[in-house]
């Protein structure tokens, strides 16, 4: 079963299939539900990188201090060379990448490591139909997200994308919704104010159990409509 069925969304004139945030949120779900279930069950960290590792995505992990390109992570669609910085001599070296290789910057910390490592899976499940076709065929999790000119690139809404798709996978909906009616001792989800002297308190919950910084957290909670913006 494909992550997510293209045949009936349309394509933009970058390229891109318009997939809406509701798409991403309910394919992740699927995922989780087939290929993970016990996932669901009860609020728990993700481990990504051990599915990674086990081969589960076709795709091997490699840690590098990451010079050039600038990224956090890199999924290597093709080969490629990056540039790296060697933790002994501290030089910058080449190192080639083969194909099918998720690369993620080890001097990140270990939360940014973790969804870094989510968001290139999601580049995996949704987007060979676009980087296996171009000649610069990897996608790079850069730190460029105010530059007027790249938001009418295909790479832009690629990674607007994966960062949801990341989020989902990290922070299910179903166990945060659990987390957040056993927190609040409520039968139902609302609209936290953040303001609220419990909103800090979740959020840290939230980072704790599932491994995540709190700006992911918070992000993800918005994205829930759990959190004014």
């Amino acid at each position: 079963m494909d992550f997510i069925d293209y045949s009936h969304i349309s394509m933009d004139e970058r390229g891109v299939y318009r997939v809406s945030y509701a798409q991403i949120e309910d394919a992740v779900e699927n995922y989780l539900r087939e290929s993970h279930p016990e996932i669901l069950l009860y609020p728990q960290c993700v481990p990504i990188e051990e599915w990674i590792e086990s081969n589960e995505f076709g795709f091997k992990l490699e840690m590098r201090d990451i010079a050039y390109p600038q990224a956090k992570g890199i999924t290597a669609f093709s080969k490629m060379v990056i540039w790296s910085i060697d933790s002994e001599t501290k030089k910058v070296q080449p190192i080639p990448i083969e194909n099918s290789t998720i690369v993620v910057d080890e001097s990140r910390p270990p939360v940014e490591i973790r969804f870094t490592a989510a968001h290139e899976v999601i580049h995996i499940k949704m987007h060979p139909y676009y980087f296996m076709h171009h000649s610069n065929a990897i996608a790079a999790s850069s730190n460029i997200v105010s530059i007027s000119s790249y938001l009418h690139k295909p790479i832009w809404w690629l990674e607007r994308q994966a960062n949801y798709g990341a989020g989902a996978l990290l922070m299910p909906r179903t166990t945060l919704f659990l987390l957040f009616k056993k927190f609040f001792q409520t039968a139902n989800v609302f609209k936290l104010s953040k303001n609220d002297k419990t909103t800090i308190p979740f959020i840290n919950t939230i980072c704790q159990i599932y491994e995540v910084s709190v700006s992911a957290a918070r992000i993800r909670l918005v994205q829930l409509n759990l959190l004014e913006e």
